[in-house]
């Protein structure tokens, strides 16, 4: 047998989408803490039910990178904004969320600009 060593590619692993995903899984965990929680709202109201369309929106949009990734990632900067606008308008400025958010949107921007240099 040879003795062959297995390199970790760190590149794939920490690429921007996939730093992403992990920061709007965090969003969405803690979102998802606050709905079931005393002090949350019911999950039935507007503010929850747009935040998880948004959510989902964005996945789509991690997920269409790989296909279309400029045009795609531009859709996920995008609905970051609106993310952001949403939660500043229903929370308040400093809040957890928009700080998610906040770097959730610095990734994106900084993944399309990688992108544009190519």
């Amino acid at each position: 047998m040879s003795n062959q060593k297995i390199k970790p590619n760190w590149n794939g692993l920490l690429s921007t989408s996939f730093v992403l995903l992990i920061i709007l899984a965090g969003f969405m965990g803690y979102q998802i803490a606050r709905m079931g929680g005393a002090a949350g709202e019911p999950w039935g109201s507007t503010h929850n039910l747009s935040f998880i369309a948004l959510f989902v929106g964005v996945l789509v949009a991690l997920a269409g990178l790989k296909w279309n990734p400029k045009y795609f990632s531009l859709l996920g900067v995008l609905m970051c904004l609106v993310l952001i606008a949403q939660i500043l308008a229903f929370t308040g400025l400093f809040t957890l969320e928009s700080l998610f958010a906040s770097v959730a949107i610095l990734f994106l921007v900084l993944g399309n600009l990688k992108l544009r240099k190519k």
